[in-house]
């Protein structure tokens, strides 16, 4: 990681005193990074089309056809062994981040992230071949969680915007930020503010990191006030902002490639909530401990069957009909 500082120069007095954030100290940080994911089996995730496990297998023909026209309906029924199709890849990124910090004042510092990602594993794999790796059906530019622009293999974002505010005792921070607590390696007892984004490698990344890179980033302002050396009281309202899947027939789908989930209805009726957050934390001798209470809408959801609709829809069902082949 390379970085360089920016400095502003009191005998530029006219620039400096019409735009005084020139004058800041300012820190510009990046990283350029290949991110490739090799499978460590011949196996195929069998949620997908490529990985069924019923690709090519003949299977009894259950239905009413060969009770009502024995003989002429097909006593088995088979999917095509074409669409089996392998992989020796789960991913092959470039990820590029570009940070830029500020510190304004003795009080005042400024923060920002920029993020690219994009995933060329559909140009080697022809199990991805043309697959939709990141847009979503809801949100800004199909983004779906938060600041940002993506399309079938790509995604641009601004997971950090906000303003640090420093006087004595109190902390705030306003602005577009994940909200990290309780961090621990993997498991989140108390990391309740923010949901997750999956469409990069899912759950699987760089421990040190832990969640940094999956956490949805949302406007919010936090804030903690120190009493002493042993209490400090923090809390934060922040828009919900829902967590993300991997897509369908992405590597690392978790949902059955034949369902169609309709995200878009269940987020247009949470968007716009408000999550709220308090928490103690004090320090007896060498112990922390730490007390929190969250009211937020559950960013995770909740899937359930609903009518299907479109073309092939059988009425007041989950279900549509194929068409014939």
């Amino acid at each position: 990681m390379n970085t360089f500082r920016i400095c502003g120069i009191a005998s530029v007095g006219l620039l400096t005193s019409m735009h005084p954030a020139l004058a800041a100290d300012w820190t510009v940080s990046g990283l350029l990074r290949e991110e490739i994911a090799v499978k460590l089996g011949n196996g195929q995730n069998p949620l997908n089309h490529a990985g069924n496990v019923y690709n090519g297998v003949a299977v009894p023909n259950t239905g009413l056809g060969p009770f009502l026209a024995p003989g002429a309906a097909p006593a088995t029924l088979t999917r095509p062994a074409s669409q089996a199709k392998g992989s020796d890849l789960n991913m092959l990124a470039t990820r590029v981040e570009l940070n830029l910090d500020g510190q304004l004042d003795d009080n005042w510092a400024a923060h920002f992230k920029l993020r690219g990602f994009t995933d060329q594993i559909g140009r080697v794999e022809s199990a991805f071949k043309n697959q939709n790796l990141y847009e979503q059906s809801y949100g800004g530019n199909r983004y779906g969680a938060g600041l940002g622009v993506a399309g079938k293999d790509w995604m641009l974002d601004l997971p950090l915007a906000y303003l640090d505010y420093n006087k004595g005792p109190l902390w705030l921070r306003m602005g577009n930020q994940q909200i990290a607590w309780g961090e621990a390696v993997f498991f989140r007892v108390a990391d309740v503010a923010n949901g997750l984004d999956l469409r990069r490698h899912s759950l699987f990344d760089v421990a040190a990191e832990e969640f940094s890179d999956k956490r949805v980033s949302s406007p919010a302002i936090r804030g903690s006030y120190r009493v002493g050396e042993q209490l400090q009281v923090e809390g934060f309202v922040q828009q919900f902002s829902p967590s993300v899947l991997p897509g369908a027939t992405s590597p690392y789908n978790p949902i059955p490639a034949q369902f169609v989930i309709d995200q878009k209805t269940g987020y247009d009726k949470a968007r716009g909530d408000i999550n709220l957050g308090l928490r103690l934390q004090a320090k007896v001798d060498d112990v922390g401990i730490q007390a929190f209470a969250v009211r937020r809408t559950n960013p995770d959801g909740v899937y359930r069957w609903t009518e299907a609709k479109g073309a092939g829809a059988i009425a007041g069902t989950p279900f549509s009909a194929m068409p014939a082949r």
